[in-house]
């Protein structure tokens, strides 16, 4: 009896060193387990931070973008402004070139009729001219059939 009383012993104390084992393992484990809780609560606390900073961040963002669309419509309005007004001068323009155009066609088709007009009386005074410097004591002729000698 006393061998089974200490062979009970025995496995009675390896059981409780089995057991010691086992709690052993299960607080490094826990350990362990809480060093990884830790690390993971900095880790949120740091997504936390940096989440907190967004919107503000998106505030400035969006305040930045207002004013370059405010800029950006002032710009468009001026040059709007500016290309409505050049397009006026150059309608201007345009107006006068043709008004200057049509004057420049007039003024060709007067100088062509006058032309037209002039050319005989401008040959009867070259035939005029050369009959008066052939001729022995040019004189001119009086104007309308007026006599020099006549009083009158």
């Amino acid at each position: 009896a006393l061998t089974a009383c200490l062979e009970f012993r025995r496995v009675l104390f390896r059981s409780i060193d089995q057991e010691r084992e086992v709690w052993r393992t299960r607080q490094s484990s826990a350990g362990e387990q809480i060093e990884q809780l830790g690390e993971r609560r900095a880790d949120a606390d740091a997504e936390l931070a940096a989440a907190v900073a967004v919107p503000k961040e998106i505030a400035a963002r969006r305040v930045a973008l207002l004013d370059q669309i405010s800029a950006a419509e002032t710009a468009r309005n001026e040059a709007a402004d500016a290309l409505a007004k050049t397009e006026a001068a150059l309608g201007v323009c345009e107006k006068e070139a043709r008004d200057a155009s049509q004057a420049l066609s007039t003024a060709r088709e007067d100088r062509v009729r006058i032309e037209a007009r002039v050319a005989p009386h401008a040959q009867s005074i070259a035939a005029l001219t050369r009959r008066s410097a052939e001729a022995p004591n040019p004189t001119p002729p009086e104007p309308y059939g007026l006599d020099r000698n006549s009083d009158g």
